[in-house]
């Protein structure tokens, strides 16, 4: 996730994937602070999968925090067979 916002709070961003209406969330990675790792389930039968991201996080503004949310662009994933 890439923001100009400086009132951005890092350590309450919340990252998911999203396919289709499903969300599935995402973990942080061990030893390493700026990297998230996700998994979703994929039928044996598509061979073809569009995704995004959703991180919904807090930011700072006169008084208390408030949520937001950005979603990036969609992504697409193909699968082969070996």
């Amino acid at each position: 996730m890439t923001t100009r916002q400086q009132s951005l709070k890092w350590d309450t961003i919340r990252p998911q994937i999203v396919v289709g209406n499903e969300t599935f969330p995402m973990r942080r990675t061990p030893l390493l602070t700026n990297r998230w790792e996700g998994v979703i389930p994929v039928p044996a039968t598509e061979k073809v999968v569009h995704y995004r991201y959703k991180f919904d996080f807090d930011y700072n503004t006169l008084g208390t925090p408030k949520g937001d949310s950005a979603l990036s662009p969609e992504y697409t994933l193909h699968l082969r067979e070996q």
